[in-house]
C-alpha cells in the first residue's frame, strides 16, 4: 500500500478542519467543525483548548473517512493554526489553567498606561523595542494581556506560579503537544517570529519581558523550522503512527501556497480578519515603524515579510447577518450591494473589537456606520460593509507604501471567504491599481501546510509550488477610479472620527 496522502490539521479562529491532500495537492477529503468563542467581559475573547483538541481529532478522523482512504496511506501530517491565541497548561496532565486568550482579546488595554509609565517595564523592554511598540500599538500584545489576566485572576496566577510543570504556548504548541502524546513542547519559526517578545535577530525569546507578565523561562516552547520532523502523531488518534513533517502559521501558510516565494509578492486573506502579507526576502530589515515577521524557515534559511491587519472581516459579516439581519445568506451580499449604483454616502468602519493593529493602531476606536440619511437603504448598508473590506485592504497597502520606499505590487493574491465577493475584489483592484487574483482552491491555508510536509518528504521543492496554483477569478483595475478615490477618502474620514471613541 502506497503512502500518497498528506493529512492537514487546519485550526482557525472560528472553526477548524481536517483536510486530506493527494500528491497533486488536490483535496480529496475534508471536515469542518465550528469553535466556540467566549466573551466573559469587555475586550475579552477566550476559547476552550480542550474543545479545540477534541474537535480537531474528530475533524481529522472524519476527513480521512470522507477521503475513502486508510490511515496507513497517509505519508505525513502538516499543521497550520491561528496565531497569537495562547495559554498555560500542566505538561504532565495536559489540563489548562484557564481558557486560552484569543488573538482578538484586547483586555491588555486596561493596563496599557500603567505599563508604559512603569520604569521597570521600560527597562526590560530596552533590548526588545518591538515588545514595547506592541504594547503601545496593540492592546492584544501577549505580555499586556497576560499581565491583566494574572492581575485580575489571582487564583490563576497562583496555580501557574506554584506548578513546576506549568508550560506556556500558542495553538501550534498545544496541538503538537497533544498530537505527540504529550511528548513535544515546541513552536514553529513562523509563529515565534511574529511574537513581540521573540527576537528574530537573536533567535531567542525576550524572557525578561514575559517574566514581567509572569511567564517563566522554562515554560517557553522550543522553536523549530517550519519544514522538518516534529515527531510521530500518537497511534491513539488515527490508529497508526504518522510523522508530523511541517508546521506553519496560518497567514504565512496562505502566502506560501499562493506563490509568495518571490520578493514583493503579496497576498490578502479575508477570513475572520483581513491580513496583508508581503514577502521582503531573506534579509532581516526594518522600515520606519514596520518590523519584519518570519514568513517561514526552511533548510536553515528564514524568509521575512511585512504584515498589516484589520482584526475583523468575516466577523463583521456574521454580525451583520445575525445581529442586523441585513441578509440571510452570504451569497446574497453581492446581489444586494449591486442593486444600487453606489453606497449613497454610507460608510462602515470595521472596528467591532476595537481598531487595533496596523494600520489603525487605535484600540479605543469602535466600529461605526456613518453618513446616514433618510434615503439610506439596506442595500447601501450592505454595499458599505463590503466596500469597507476593500478600503481596509487599500489602507494597509498605503501604510506599507509610506514606510517602504519604492514599494509596489502588480498582482495581489486573495483568499478567504470574503474574497468570494466580486464587489470586494474589484474595488481592491481599482484602488490599488494591481491585478487581483483569486485561486480556485478555497483552502489556501491548509494547502500551504500540506506543501510544507510534502517538501519535507521530498515530493517537490519550493520552486514547484507555483505549478499547483489554479486561477478562479482575475480582476483587472479600472482605467478611471476618480469617483472611487473620493469615496475612499470619505471612508478614511469616517475612520478618523471613529478613533478614540471610548476612554
Amino acid at each position: 500500500m502506497g503512502k500518497d496522502y498528506i493529512l492537514v490539521c487546519d485550526e482557525g479562529t472560528t472553526g477548524l478542519r481536517g483536510v486530506v491532500f493527494n500528491r497533486n495537492m488536490e483535496i480529496v477529503g475534508q471536515h469542518y467543525e465550528k469553535i466556540t468563542s467566549f466573551y466573559p467581559g469587555p475586550n475579552e475573547v477566550e476559547q476552550d483548548p480542550q474543545e479545540i483538541w477534541d474537535k480537531q481529532v474528530f475533524a481529522l478522523r472524519e476527513a480521512v473517512k470522507k477521503a475513502g482512504i486508510s490511515p496507513e496511506e497517509i505519508a505525513a501530517v502538516g499543521v497550520t493554526f491561528q496565531r497569537g491565541t495562547h495559554g498555560c497548561w500542566n505538561r504532565k496532565t495536559g489540563k489548562a489553567y484557564h481558557n486560552f486568550l484569543v488573538w482578538q482579546d484586547t483586555r491588555g488595554i486596561r493596563a496599557q498606561a500603567r505599563l508604559l509609565a512603569d520604569p521597570e517595564f521600560n527597562k526590560v523592554c530596552e533590548q526588545f523595542p518591538v515588545a514595547k511598540m506592541a504594547v503601545i500599538n496593540a492592546a492584544q500584545a501577549m505580555p499586556t494581556v497576560d499581565f491583566v489576566l494574572r492581575e485580575e485572576h489571582p487564583d490563576y496566577a497562583a496555580a501557574v506560579d506554584n506548578d513546576p510543570d506549568a508550560v506556556w504556548g500558542g495553538i501550534d504548541t498545544w496541538l503538537l503537544y497533544n498530537m505527540t502524546g504529550k511528548k513535544l513542547h515546541a513552536s514553529c519559526a513562523s509563529h515565534a517570529g511574529t511574537l513581540p517578545f521573540y527576537s528574530i535577530e537573536l533567535g531567542r525569546y525576550s524572557h525578561e519581558v514575559m517574566a514581567y507578565a509572569g511567564i517563566r523561562k522554562e515554560m517557553f516552547p522550543e522553536v523549530l523550522p517550519d519544514v522538518g520532523y516534529y515527531g510521530m502523531m500518537d497511534k491513539e488518534i488515527m490508529g497508526v503512527e504518522i510523522p508530523i513533517m511541517g508546521c506553519i502559521a496560518d497567514q504565512q501558510s496562505a502566502l506560501f501556497s499562493e506563490g509568495g516565494q518571490e520578493i514583493g509578492s503579496a497576498k490578502v486573506t479575508m477570513g475572520t480578519g483581513t491580513f496583508l502579507d508581503v514577502n521582503i526576502g531573506t534579509e532581516f530589515r526594518t522600515e520606519g515603524t514596520l518590523f519584519p515577521y518570519c514568513a517561514w524557515k526552511i533548510d536553515g534559511v528564514s524568509t521575512y515579510m511585512f504584515e498589516g491587519a484589520v482584526p475583523v472581516a468575516g466577523t463583521s459579516l456574521e454580525w451583520a447577518k445575525t445581529n442586523l439581519q441585513l441578509f440571510n445568506d452570504f451569497g446574497e451580499m453581492d446581489p444586494i450591494a449591486l442593486s444600487v449604483e453606489d453606497n449613497a454616502g454610507v460608510y462602515f468602519v470595521p472596528g467591532l473589537s476595537g481598531m487595533d493593529g496596523l494600520p489603525f493602531m487605535n484600540p479605543n476606536g469602535r466600529g461605526s456606520f456613518m453618513g446616514l440619511e433618510a434615503r439610506s437603504t439596506k442595500a447601501n448598508f450592505v454595499r458599505a460593509l463590503l466596500e469597507s473590506f476593500a478600503y481596509s485592504t487599500a489602507y494597509l497597502f498605503d501604510d506599507i507604501a509610506k514606510a517602504v520606499r519604492g514599494f509596489h505590487v502588480s498582482e495581489i493574491n486573495v483568499d478567504g471567504g470574503v474574497s468570494r465577493s466580486k464587489v470586494v475584489c474589484q474595488t481592491i483592484a481599482d484602488l490599488t491599481g494591481a491585478r487581483v487574483i483569486r485561486q480556485k482552491a478555497d483552502e489556501a491555508t491548509a494547502m500551504g501546510a500540506a506543501e510544507m510536509a510534502a517538501i519535507a518528504l521530498g515530493w517537490f521543492t519550493q520552486a514547484d509550488v507555483k505549478k499547483f496554483i489554479q486561477v478562479d477569478k482575475l480582476y483587472e483595475p479600472a482605467a478611471d477610479n476618480t469617483a472611487l478615490k473620493k469615496s475612499y477618502e470619505m471612508w478614511k474620514k469616517a475612520v478618523e472620527r471613529s478613533k478614540d471613541w471610548v476612554e
